[in-house]
């Protein structure tokens, strides 16, 4: 997984969960 940044915005989180 990537490194956490301070600029995770919602799209991130949601490209991660169609990572899965």
């Amino acid at each position: 997984m990537k490194q956490k940044r301070q600029g995770f915005t919602l799209i991130e989180i949601l490209i991660a969960k169609n990572a899965f």
